[in-house]
């Protein structure tokens, strides 16, 4: 038995809980995720969008660095000519100019509600494999651990 952990099982028990949490929690967030980006193709306008500005700038704030990510994306919509957005990601989009973005638009809050399905469907198939691969590990059994090693004289 080791001095410092008089239980390694129960460590073992506990971290298979939050494993199994953390991996129900993501699963269900790419659900909700999923079924989310489902009722706005229903209700929303689809669109085809332009990248017309992309930047990838690193600058020196509160004595740090830091990555600004900067993109603006040009659609048509049939009511009100071509609307322009622009959105700073946390993490880079790998977008250059000129690439096109298939997108969807609530026709009455233009600026304001722009889906991306491309972009969120990649994020909820990483937030679905990352919820399973953790509610797996939580509740993959570990019989070994509780057998005891038979002794032979």
């Amino acid at each position: 038995m080791n001095s410092a952990n008089p239980h390694p099982t129960a460590a073992r028990g506990v971290a298979r809980r939050i494993f199994l949490l953390a991996g129900i929690l993501l699963l269900a967030g790419a659900a909700a995720g999923f079924v989310s980006l489902a009722l706005a193709a229903k209700h929303y306008l689809k669109a085809e969008g332009t990248v017309t500005y992309s930047a990838d700038r690193r600058e020196y704030r509160h004595r740090r660095y830091t990555h600004n990510y900067d993109v603006r994306i040009a659609f048509p919509t049939p009511d009100y000519g071509t609307r322009h957005i622009s959105m700073s990601p946390p993490i880079p989009l790998f977008l250059d100019k000129g690439d096109h973005v298939g997108l969807l638009y609530h026709p009455e809050l233009l600026e304001d509600d722009v889906r991306y399905p491309g972009l969120e469907t990649r994020l909820y198939i990483v937030l679905l494999i990352a919820g399973a691969g953790l509610a797996y590990l939580g509740r993959k059994s570990h019989n070994h651990t509780s057998k005891k090693e038979k002794t032979y004289y």
